[in-house]
């Protein structure tokens, strides 16, 4: 079960309207299982060069994906990013998710 990210990404833009920040966040809680947390990485990547921003629903699904597959130190360095103002403020989920690394 690989490559279904990008699949889907690209079968929801034939169809709609351009994908925003909720579209994306909901396709990077798609891949919360362990063996997708490249994609997520990918698909937040493709998020950055198509001018989508990154909320704080972003960063708390890529962190979960994380997590889930035991990438705490990128988990980590998610966290630090959002925390030196490379991104949203986390929030309690955020903080939540992070005392749990």
């Amino acid at each position: 079960d690989g490559g279904g990210g990008g699949a889907v990404e690209a079968a929801a833009e034939e169809v709609s309207p351009p994908l925003d920040t909720a579209h994306y966040n909901v396709l990077l809680s798609c891949l919360s299982r362990p063996r997708r947390w490249k994609e997520a990485l990918e698909l937040s990547a493709r998020m950055g060069e198509r001018g989508v921003q990154r909320d704080t629903s972003t960063y708390n699904a890529l962190i979960s994906v994380m997590k889930a597959a035991g990438k705490w130190k990128l988990a980590l360095k998610l966290l630090r990013r959002m925390r030196a103002g490379g991104g949203p403020p986390p929030n309690a989920t955020t903080e939540h998710s992070s005392a749990l690394l």
